[in-house]
This record gives structure tokens, C-alpha cells and sequence, in this order.
């Protein structure tokens, strides 16, 4: 308190001697108001000679923008030296009332990022089992000769530190039996600095001109889904300014997404929340006077593009991978890759990439250019050192959108005896290999598409493919389709036209007709969408032309798993299909079936069975005879918000919690307890020595320590719990009271149970 008044005291000072210099000063305790708002400031203003003297953080804080010349070495400023800035004494009202123009006003600023952290993530210890066991008949006239049993199967471990998974497919049948291991990693995630180490088999990461391969080793990256709401592509922002107090609504492709009243002057909304892709944001501003105005602004969002200051790496080091799915443990030669890219400005994002083994190495860079609204384009060169001696890449793209016209673009080439990791065991890069293509928005006449490839390599024959596509919509149920494919080397061609009709949100029937060079095919069917959270669909078809084929397929999820059927007949050869796949989840002492989990899990405790479980107020579960449910397709490094009915208890229990947000780890589980704890809540009646009650609002002091409670009704108390003898002190203004009462021998099950009358004798003076 002796600082702050000092503090003031010293500004008091400094202003008097700053203007003592032409004479006698006065000084006031003002409220700011700017261009006739009030800016909530108040502050200390000295005049002399018409000037008033004020503390520059005063200024900035009511929001008057100043040069780094406009305050004096004490911090003080002279309102009639700035430039565009009048201000008047309204001495009756204690305000300063200064009027400045739009060029001397800090702009309101309002930053729609959705940078929403949920907090850290977190995990319990568990287990998740995933399989697909799939039984086929290639021929039911030789079945014993075609039928063969095939599973893939997963197993993720998973503890607060990180997890551990391993995954790999098993197969018999006619042919040779065998089980091949894939992949097996342990990963952990340090989510405050976005990064991810995983240690086993894995992919390299790369750029859009580089090729992955699989290794197993180290690998440390930048990860950004450990942070979902963090923005890391450049959003657009937009500046503009008003006269008058106004309302302002921000509309991204036709969806409100911001709405906010503005102060008169010049304002900025940075980060509009806009999806990839071209589009347009309205920005309409309504004064008092009813005006309005509507600014659009085009833009174009990528995700190839880094905001300014963000980086992002990743580095590898390990053995590479041979015959991946053939042997399960076929290591090569030893290889390192690296990634780094670092968003220099909103419109460009270097980029640079190197890899190396024994026999080859390479290094390149690229850079990311932003068209504004209009696209983004790229450009990279490489080089690499190999026994076979030196070798280039190059290649440029462009991706660029203008309703209703969308252009794409690529080429790159190589040169000399360029080779990469992806070489090693598997086929060089494309001598030439060039993309365009593009699409044409007709609105309600639907949309059309054409593109063109062309691929040289070395000891192959040019390919050279071109395609076209129309499709329409119309009638809110109805849509046609048509795509043709040219192949310019081999001179064949193929052409498919088809139609289908929407019968209600899950049954579609449809046709084709296809056609080519050496082939016709005619096509129906009739399908019936699965709901993913359970349900029944099917789907069949049948076609004719160079092969008739007949097929029919169910397929069937509830909560414990999926199970799909399906056979069919091509020339009177009949074969089938069963599908079985699910998951088991093994957490805490409790074991559960599920469908293949999604995301995250969370297992809820309850404490009593047939208790609804609402995900984001929606319900997703009941409570089981154990009073627990697994819950599955929990977003991972986000908020969840699970809750509880408590009307699903009986009356004499007492709910402490009814709902619970959590942030579950990538793969991972939580455990939400929202069961009662153990309550005996009982009704006490008090008397007192005439036989009446005590006073309503009468203060209940009991000798455990709890909250005072309040007298009701009666002179009855609630006490939510009482596990043992109690006794109490009544305040009211007869005098107090003390009381003793003992617990029930038997608690009613769906009741409060009441006990009294009790009597309350006054406290007996020491």
C-alpha cells in the first residue's frame, strides 16, 4: 500500500516539475474519454498554459497510439504536441475529453485463434487387443481345396509414461501357412513441445518431393495432433475502423463464426478461423444509425504453408526394412533421414530434407510460396551421391483456386544417377513425371474435372494417362456420374456413366453402365449404410457383360464387435466371405469386448448398474450389473466431457459429482470414477425443552468440524452424512442448545430415514 502511494506521489512530482517551468499548475484526477467513449482510465493530468500533461502509460492504456518521441525523459506527454490529438476539460463532470483522429488510435484487436489448450493429456494402464479373423471359400464346388483362415492381430500396452504395441497376420489354407510379424514400436509424446519419440518400426517422414521408407530405430518429430487446437497454417486477418459504436459479424463461407460490438476507431480480427482450401470471408459492420457495410475478403489456406516463427523436424536413424509383410525380421544396411521445415513469414515456409546410408546420400531444400488468395506454390532441387555415381532432382508444383476455377500442377525431374532410400529394394525415382489437371464449379449444374499424367522411367515405356469426370446433384436425392480414361500409349480407352437415387439417410440404389476398348459391363445395386455406432446394412448387386457376377453382403456392429458376411458368384463360381473384428480391452481388473476402438478409451464407474453415461450431453452408455462402461472414440489431446444422470439413483443417495472432462493420450485409457461415495444421509427433528422446534434459519454447529447447517422447516436438519453418533450446538436467540443423536440401526434403501423428535437442552454454563 506505502508503494502504490508513493508511486503516486512520484507521477504527482514529475508532472509539476515538467510543468512548473511557465508557472503555476493545476492538477486533476480525471476519467479519459476518447472521441465521446469513456476508456474506463483514470489518471492523473496536470494543465499549464492550455496543455495537459499525462503519464504515457496512461495514454496507451485509454488507447492513444505514441511515437517513440512523443513522451518526455520522465515518461510524460504534452497532449497539444501530438499531431491530429485536441483535448478539453469537462471540469463538472471530472473528465478529460480528447479528440483524435483514426490514425492515432491503438486499433481494438481480437484474435479469433482457436488455440483452446484442454490441458495435459493423460493416461492410465491397460491393454488393447485388436483383431480381424476373416474365413474364405474361393469355390463352394471345391472347398476343401479353397477355403483358408486368415487373422491380422494387434496388441497395444498402454501406461502413463507411453505405450508399447506390436501388430502382425497369420494365414492357412490351401497353400503354406504362415505368420509374419509387421510392426512393433514404443512411443512417447512430450505434448508441451509438440514432440513424439517412437523406438521400433516405423515410416520416415518426409516432404511432397521426397519418398518414405520403412526402417526401425529412433524417430524424434514434431507432432502437432498432440495439440489439435493449435493453428499452425497462416490465417488470414482483417483491418478496418468506424465512426461511430457499431456491431461487427465475421461469416466464413456463409457461416457465422465471430459477432462483437466495436468502439469507435480502427479495429483488427487476426486468425479467422478458416478451413483449407479457397474461400471468402464477409466481414459485415452495423453502426447505430442502421448503416452497414460488408467487406469481402478472398482467401486461400494450406496446410503446406507454417505460420510465421513455427518449425517443425523429424529425424530418424535406424536399419532399413526388407520384404515387409514376407519376413518378419529382414533388416538392410543402417540409414539416417532428416526433415526440417520453418515458417519464415505467412507466405513462405522453407523447407529442407537429407538422407544417407553406406552407398547413398542426398540432400535437398525447397521453399513454399504463398499467391494469396489465389493459391501457393512450390519448388525443390536435390542431389545425391550413389555408386552410381552423382544425381539431381528437381521439381516445382502449383495449386491455385479461383471460383468457380481450380488449377493443379506438378513436374520433376531427374538427372545424372539420382537415387534415394526408397531405391534401396525398390524402384528409382521417374526420370520425368508431370501432373496438371483442374476442376470447373458450374453451381447447380454440377462440376467438372479433367487431368493429365504423364511418367518416364528408365527402361519402361512413357506413360501417358488422361481422365474426365462430371458429376451433378440435383433433386436433393438424385446423383449422376460420369468418368472416362484414356491410356495414350496402349491406344485403350474406358468409359462409366452411373445414377443413384437416395431413398431416406441410409439406403441408395444405383446403376452403371461401363464400357472400353475390350470390355462392357452393366451394373445395379442396392445399398444400405451401417450406422458406425451399431446397426444393420447390407449390400447387392449384380452385373453383366464380359463376366456375370451376382453379390450379396450383411454386415452387422454392436457393441462388443462387427461381424460381415458376403458371397458371391461370378460365372456360376461361388465364393464367400465372414469377416469378424473387434477388439478386447483389459483395464483396471475389468475386461471388456468392444468394437475396434477409435481414438482414445475411458472406462466409467458409476457404483450402481443402469446409470446413463452422456458423452457431450449425448448418451452413449449404461452402466453395466458391475456399474461400469467402456466407452470408445474418445478424442485424444482434447476435452471430454463425460457426465452422469443422477435422477438414475435412488432417492437416498447423494451424487457428488455428476460429470468429469478428461484429456486421454493417443491410444491410450482413463479411468473416470463417478460414483457416490459411501453416504448416510439422514433428517433430524429437533425440539426444544417446551416441545416446540428451533427457530427457521437457526445455525446447526456440529462438533465433527462440517459447514454449519440452517433449521428447516419443523426444526428439521439435513445432514448429508452420518456414519457414526453425532451431536450438535443450536444458535438462536433463546440462547443455544446442545444435542446427541445416534445414526439408525436400519437405513431405508430408496428413503431418507428421519430421526426424532431429538431433544435440544440448553448448554449448562461452567
Amino acid at each position: 500500500m506505502l508503494q502504490s502511494v508513493l508511486a503516486v506521489l512520484l507521477v504527482f512530482s514529475a508532472i509539476g516539475q515538467a510543468a512548473a517551468a511557465s508557472g503555476t499548475a493545476q492538477t486533476f484526477l480525471l476519467e479519459i474519454w476518447i472521441n465521446g467513449r469513456s476508456r474506463h482510465v483514470i489518471a492523473t493530468v496536470v494543465e499549464r498554459d492550455g496543455t495537459f500533461w499525462l503519464d504515457k502509460a496512461d495514454l496507451i492504456q485509454a488507447g492513444v497510439k505514441l511515437g517513440p518521441h512523443d513522451a518526455n525523459a520522465d515518461g510524460l506527454v504534452a497532449l497539444g504536441t501530438l499531431k491530429g490529438v485536441h483535448a478539453a476539460l469537462a471540469d463538472a463532470e471530472q473528465r478529460l475529453l480528447i479528440t483524435a483522429g483514426n490514425e492515432r488510435l491503438v486499433p481494438q484487436a481480437f484474435d479469433l485463434s482457436p488455440e483452446n489448450y484442454a490441458g495435459p493429456a493423460t493416461a492410465g494402464t491397460g491393454f488393447i487387443g485388436q483383431y480381424d479373423v476373416a474365413a474364405t471359400v474361393d469355390d463352394f464346388a471345391h472347398a476343401a481345396g479353397t477355403a483358408g483362415i486368415g487373422a491380422t492381430v494387434g496388441g497395444t500396452f498402454f501406461t502413463p509414461l507411453g505405450t508399447l504395441s506390436a501388430n502382425g497376420f497369420a494365414q492357412t489354407g490351401s497353400g503354406p501357412s504362415h505368420l509374419t510379424r509387421l510392426d512393433t514400436a514404443a512411443e512417447f509424446d512430450q505434448q508441451d513441445s509438440l514432440r513424439s519419440w517412437l523406438v521400433g518400426d516405423t515410416i520416415s517422414g518426409g516432404l511432397s518431393w521426397s519418398r518414405s521408407v520403412r526402417f526401425a530405430g529412433l524417430q524424434v518429430a514434431t507432432d502437432f495432433s498432440l495439440r489439435p487446437d493449435l493453428a499452425t497454417l497462416p490465417l488470414p486477418s482483417f483491418f478496418g475502423q468506424t465512426a461511430v459504436p457499431a456491431t461487427v459479424d465475421v461469416f466464413v463461407n456463409a457461416a457465422r463464426v465471430f459477432e462483437t460490438e466495436l468502439e469507435p476507431g480502427p479495429f483488427q480480427i487476426d486468425n479467422l478461423p478458416v478451413l483449407t482450401g479457397a474461400g471468402e470471408a464477409s466481414i459485415v459492420v452495423r453502426d447505430v444509425l442502421g448503416q452497414e457495410t460488408t467487406a469481402v475478403l478472398p482467401f486461400f489456406a494450406t496446410n503446406a504453408l507454417l505460420r510465421q516463427g513455427l518449425s517443425a523436424y523429424d529425424f530418424d536413424i535406424g536399419a532399413l526394412r526388407q520384404d515387409y509383410g514376407l519376413r518378419s525380421f529382414a533388416y538392410g544396411d543402417a540409414a539416417a533421414a532428416g526433415t526440417y521445415r520453418y515458417g519464415a513469414t505467412n507466405w513462405l515456409t522453407l523447407e529442407t530434407h537429407a538422407e544417407a546410408t553406406r552407398d547413398v546420400q542426398l540432400m535437398g531444400a525447397g521453399a513454399v510460396f504463398s499467391l494469396g488468395p489465389y493459391g501457393v506454390m512450390q519448388a525443390a532441387a536435390a542431389a545425391s551421391n550413389s555408386l552410381r555415381h552423382l544425381g539431381a532432382l528437381y521439381t516445382v508444383s502449383l495449386d491455385t483456386q479461383s471460383r468457380p476455377v481450380a488449377l493443379f500442377g506438378s513436374a520433376s525431374a531427374t538427372s545424372g544417377a539420382y537415387e534415394d532410400l526408397a531405391t534401396i529394394g525398390g524402384t528409382a525415382p521417374p526420370r520425368l513425371q508431370i501432373q496438371l489437371g483442374g476442376n470447373l464449379s458450374l453451381a447447380r449444374y454440377g462440376s467438372l474435372a479433367a487431368s493429365w499424367i504423364q511418367i518416364r522411367r528408365d527402361g519402361q515405356a512413357m506413360t501417358r494417362l488422361a481422365s474426365t469426370s462430371y458429376t451433378l446433384s440435383f433433386a436433393d436425392r438424385w446423383y449422376l456420374g460420369a468418368t472416362s480414361f484414356y491410356d495414350y500409349v496402349n491406344r485403350v480407352w474406358t468409359a462409366e456413366a452411373f445414377l443413384s437415387l437416395s431413398f431416406g439417410h441410409d439406403l441408395i440404389a444405383h446403376a452403371s453402365e461401363h464400357a472400353g476398348t475390350n470390355s462392357s459391363e452393366q451394373e445395379i445395386g442396392l445399398t444400405k449404410s451401417v450406422n458406425p455406432d451399431g446397426g444393420f446394412g447390407y449390400r447387392v448387386l449384380a452385373s453383366t457383360g464380359d463376366n456375370n457376377i451376382e453379390q450379396a453382403e450383411a454386415t452387422w456392429i454392436e457393441p462388443h464387435g462387427s461381424l460381415d458376411a458376403a458371397v458371391s458368384s461370378v460365372d456360376d463360381r461361388v465364393a464367400g466371405r465372414i469377416l469378424a473384428s473387434g477388439a478386447v480391452v483389459a483395464m483396471d481388473g475389468s475386461v471388456y469386448a468392444t468394437q475396434v476402438p477409435d481414438g482414445a478409451i475411458a472406462l466409467v464407474r458409476t457404483g450402481q448398474e443402469n446409470v446413463r453415461i452422456f458423452r457431450e450431453n449425448r448418451q452413449v452408455a449404461t452402466a453395466d450389473s458391475d456399474g461400469e462402461a467402456l466407452l470408445t472414440g474418445l478424442v485424444p489431446y482434447t476435452a471430454n466431457r463425460l457426465s452422469i444422470d443422477p435422477r438414475d439413483y435412488n432417492f437416498a443417495t447423494t451424487v457428488d459429482t455428476t460429470n468429469e472432462t478428461v484429456v486421454p493420450r493417443r491410444m491410450s485409457g482413463v479411468i473416470v470414477d463417478l460414483a457416490p461415495k459411501s453416504h448416510r444421509p439422514v433428517i433430524i427433528a429437533l425440539r426444544l425443552k417446551n416441545g416446540a422446534p428451533p427457530p427457521i434459519g437457526a445455525i446447526v454447529t456440529l462438533s465433527r468440524g462440517d459447514e454449519p447447517l440452517v433449521v428447516g422447516r419443523d426444526g428439521e436438519v439435513f445432514v448429508a452424512d452420518m456414519p457414526g453418533p453425532l451431536n450438535g450446538t443450536v444458535e438462536y436467540a433463546g440462547g443455544p442448545c446442545r444435542f446427541e443423536v445416534a445414526p439408525p440401526a436400519v437405513a431405508p434403501k430408496d428413503s431418507i430415514p428421519r430421526i426424532g423428535p431429538v431433544l435440544c437442552l440448553e448448554a449448562v454454563a461452567k
